[in-house]
């Protein structure tokens, strides 16, 4: 297995917590009987497919396995989903998309006519990777915190629509291959449809059929200025999941020897406040602690769910009203997801000093970055070859990664003070982030 994306942390943990939230808070008349069936897999010509937006099962027209394209093109392919087991409801997938020749310039997850998620009355919390994104590999992992979709009468359908531009490509036939493949069910707890034996209750277990360039019957090809069949695909393997070569670094590693030079350490912060937007935010709170609905009280009817990790990587939850809640009170400088209904300004004062380090755990961490304003490698300097990866969520919702050693797998280039940083940590027994204040 690959390093996880955000959604997934250690084995689905975030998608399984907003899957069960959203089961608990909807309640659930899942049909008892299933039979299995599952396949996930890449169609090259995706017109026919689309979901009528009326409650009936979506369609998907013959599954093209390869498509022809010259240098330049601009062209849309999809993943898509095909035989749900009966009786279960999706409300949840994820999966990692490697081998794509030049740039993805746009993804539909959302697209009530195109998409089977997001059928009527759908909530969606979305983690994918933004776009444009020219470093494979692409994560999709969206989530659903209202409505699953059950079979009957859903048993297939496009779970994303990706639109490439191959310009600069060399020719030749590229094959792309999915991997971490995960179709969430909304049982009590959920499971991965995807694992063959799951173990969690007495649900039937399935397992995935991939269709894509490594299977026996190649999906996913890309032809560029050559005919489909001519050559064998270019497959890109998958990488190793330790991308810290250097790892045998002393772990009291801390670069700056003069933790107090910095010549303007203003002890009175004033943070610029967070503009918060439609959608998916991952935002400090800076505030004295305060019950949930005070500390949140000037974004008014606009915040629609909010979560926050915990010490064990788990996490906790709020919703209007209180429903399936366990957060009782913010506190200064945590991080938090939150689900916004519209664009709001969040006006801050830090309540307190900031904090000057962080402790890590081995595993994903969801951090409010206090140091100063930094390129990124200069900002995780102290902490080099005790992680993996890090993230922060843009306003698109997308996310920025940073991989330390690798910039041609990075696109963020700078952490911001009070930036929410989700970051992998590999050291087993943790570490400190120290802040440069």
């Amino acid at each position: 297995m690959r390093l996880t994306m955000p959604i997934f942390l250690a084995g689905a943990t975030l998608l399984a917590t907003v899957v069960l939230a959203s089961s608990v808070w909807q309640g659930s008349d899942k049909p008892a009987e299933a039979t299995p069936g599952l396949v996930v897999g890449f169609d090259m010509a995706p017109t026919g497919n689309s979901c009528p937006n009326d409650g009936t099962d979506c369609s998907l027209s013959t599954i093209d396995t390869c498509v022809e394209v010259s240098e330049g093109d601009v062209f849309q392919f999809d993943v898509f989903l095909k035989d749900l087991p009966e009786g279960e409801g999706m409300l949840g997938f994820g999966f990692y998309i490697y081998g794509f020749p030049g740039t993805l310039t746009a993804q539909i997850h959302e697209d009530s006519s195109v998409n089977l998620i997001a059928q009527p009355g759908s909530s969606l919390f979305n983690f994918s990777d933004g776009v444009p994104d020219s470093f494979p590999p692409h994560g999709a992992q969206v989530a659903d915190l209202q409505t699953a979709e059950y079979n009957p009468p859903f048993t297939k359908g496009v779970l994303g629509r990706y639109t490439l531009d191959v310009t600069g490509v060399p020719a030749g036939v590229y094959g792309m291959t999915l991997d971490d493949v995960l179709i969430s069910n909304d049982g009590s707890p959920p499971e991965d449809l995807c694992t063959i034996d799951n173990d969690a209750d007495t649900t039937p277990d399935y397992g995935c059929t991939i269709w894509d360039a490594l299977s026996s019957t190649e999906y996913g090809l890309i032809a560029v200025d050559v005919a489909c069949g001519s050559a064998p695909p270019i497959i890109t393997p998958t990488p190793s999941p330790t991308p810290s070569p250097t790892a045998t670094a002393s772990p009291t590693a801390s670069p700056t020897a003069s933790p107090t030079a910095s010549p303007t350490a203003s002890p009175t912060v004033t943070p610029i406040p967070p503009d918060l937007v439609a959608g998916w935010n991952y935002d400090c709170y800076l505030g004295a602690e305060l019950p949930v609905s005070d500390a949140l009280a000037d974004l008014g009817a606009g915040v629609m769910a909010v979560y926050r990790q915990r010490a064990d990587g788990g996490y906790d939850r709020w919703f209007p009203g209180g429903v399936a809640s366990n957060i009782v009170t913010i506190g200064p400088y945590q991080p938090l997801f939150m689900l916004m209904s519209n664009d709001a300004d969040w006006p801050q004062d830090a309540a307190v000093a900031p904090p000057t380090s962080q402790d890590l755990a081995q595993g994903w961490n969801s951090v409010c970055y206090a140091g100063q304003t930094k390129d990124a490698e200069t900002a995780a300097a102290g902490i080099e070859g005790q992680f993996a990866i890090l993230y922060v969520l843009t306003p698109n919702q997308g996310w920025k990664r940073f991989v330390p050693g690798r910039s041609d797998a990075s696109d963020l280039t700078e952490i911001q003070q009070f930036d929410a940083v989700f970051i992998l940590v590999s050291q087993p027994e943790g570490t400190r982030w120290v802040f440069d204040q």
